[in-house]
């Protein structure tokens, strides 16, 4: 009989000592997560094609300046609903100017897009950006025509 409580006792304990175990290291995986989200800058971007395939722009919010890049790939799928896109964007914002590499795609049918890079050169090299954004018409500071505007996140940087 006290073989039997002892078999049903310990499996149970063993998963108590695991729990224990696994505790703090998702408690520091929380804290890491809300110290990135702290450090992680956002910005309103929008641009427009300057002259195929450049581009320029602002940069307000997080991060305040002038946007230049260069579109390296444009190729739309058969039924013209997704355009794969590939550029260099580049962000003169004084000691956070940055240049990354994206690579991302556009919804022709939902008129929006997302770019995801890194940052190859500048401020925060290494870091991870991310930029979401909409096709428009009527974006402040752009010529006629057609715009894009959304947020650029960055995030911290590498921890090497």
């Amino acid at each position: 009989m006290k073989a039997i409580e002892k078999s049903r006792i310990l499996p149970f304990v063993g998963a108590i000592v695991l729990l224990l175990h696994i505790s703090p290291a998702l408690a520091a995986d929380g804290t890491r997560e809300a110290a990135e989200s702290e450090n992680r800058v956002e910005a309103t971007l929008t641009k427009w094609v300057s002259a195929y395939p450049l581009m320029v722009g602002t940069v307000d919010g997080g991060l305040a300046g002038t946007f230049t890049g260069e579109i390296f790939v444009r190729q739309q799928s058969a039924n013209g609903r997704i355009v794969r896109l590939q550029a260099l964007y580049e962000v003169e914002a004084g000691d956070r100017s940055f240049a990354a590499f994206m690579q991302g795609g556009l919804s022709n049918a939902e008129g929006n897009a997302v770019m995801e890079g890194v940052i190859i050169e500048g401020w925060r090299r290494g870091a991870a950006v991310r930029y979401d954004f909409d096709v428009k018409t009527n974006c402040e500071g752009a010529p006629a025509g057609v715009c894009f505007q959304g947020t650029i996140s960055i995030g911290r940087g590498p921890a090497y």
